[in-house]
């Protein structure tokens, strides 16, 4: 049962929970619809609450070729320049 079933739900029971208002004896009926009325307008509210899936990273290294991405190339030149790092790490340090 998803957020919108459950709101529909409580809204149900809560009409239920009303009928039996001024009813003399119906006052107990009233408080236990009006409870699981409650019960589903929470669980209604903990369904819009929960978080959205994050989704999934791109790899860096492409699964069938091995290849790095352009993207991924050019970020981690940026980070070696930020840290002062040689561009080419095959050259002579001297």
């Amino acid at each position: 049962m998803d957020g919108r079933a459950h709101f529909r739900k409580a809204e149900q029971f809560a009409d239920k929970a009303a009928e039996y208002l001024g009813h003399g004896d119906g006052q107990e009926s009233a408080a236990v619809w009006a409870a699981v009325a409650q019960v589903h307008a929470t669980l209604a509210v903990a369904a819009g609450l929960q978080p959205q899936p994050e989704p999934e990273p791109e790899p860096a290294h492409s699964v069938v070729t091995g290849l790095i991405s352009d993207e991924v190339r050019e970020m981690r030149e940026r980070d070696r320049a930020a840290r002062g790092l040689d561009q080419d790490p095959d050259a002579d340090p001297l």
